[in-house]
């Protein structure tokens, strides 16, 4: 493994969980069906195991790391493997203007990308915050994760994750992920999850309130955040008119 070869290892502190196995990045790219088109935005490119199956797919491949000691590594990976379709930025993409990374002529971003268990929840608001610059989404998350994001109302997953994704896109699983498919080994399983822009949503409703309204719980079940006491934790990012950033 390249990480090995460098003399380097994984970083706790930035959630890396590194996938190992070709086949399943084979997988993936496949059962996403990405664009020959397509400009990708992959979050958390890491050693490219996603990168490479997806530049000989799409049509260019913005590749953001925020750790810098693997930068040189992946580029030394693309330049081996041949492949001259990918930006490699060394960045963090909580702190990017996704505006700029949009293609020009009004085409969209499809988002990819093994997310950091540590900023799953932030990143996930920053798409849907920035969702007019995305078609769609292709993200792996821990299993429970994704498990709450793609609740149904009634269940007791459902939450304010659940709310602001699906009032925003068609959520469903794409694929399931075992442990041992990553380096190092996480205590948890990953699932894949595919996010399919909502056509309903545009414009964005000026009342946020309106967000947890579209999303009725069923009957007998309580609302996560309903009450006075909860009250500030309504989905608000999910509702903010995209012309207001």
């Amino acid at each position: 493994m390249l990480l090995n070869a460098s003399q380097m290892r994984a970083k706790k502190q930035l959630g890396q969980n590194f996938l190992t196995d070709p086949q399943t990045a084979e997988a993936i790219v496949t059962r996403s069906r990405v664009d020959p088109r397509a400009v990708v935005l992959e979050i958390g490119a890491g050693l490219g195991a996603l990168t490479v199956p997806l530049a000989r797919k799409a049509a260019r491949v913005l590749a953001v790391e925020k750790d810098r000691e693997l930068v040189p590594l992946l580029k030394t990976e693309l330049l081996a493997k041949g492949i001259t379709n990918v930006v490699v930025t060394a960045a963090d993409i909580l702190a990017l203007d996704w505006e700029t990374l949009a293609p020009p002529a009004g085409e969209k971003l499809l988002v990819m990308g093994n997310l950091p268990y540590n900023i799953s929840s932030q990143i996930l608001v920053r798409l849907i915050r920035h969702r007019r610059w995305v078609e769609r989404a292709v993200l792996m998350f821990q299993k429970e994760l994704a498990q709450r994001i793609a609740a149904a109302p009634g269940n007791r997953d459902y939450g304010r994750l659940s709310v602001m994704l699906q009032y925003c896109a068609r959520i469903r699983p794409l694929l399931d992920l075992k442990a041992s498919q990553f380096y190092p080994r996480p205590k948890v399983e990953r699932g894949f999850l595919f996010a399919g822009r909502q056509g309903r949503i545009q414009p964005a409703p000026q009342n946020p309130s309106q967000c947890a309204q579209r999303q009725p719980a069923a009957p007998g079940v309580k609302r996560r955040g309903s009450g006075a006491a909860g009250g500030r934790n309504r989905p608000r990012a999910a509702c903010r008119n995209p012309q207001h950033r």
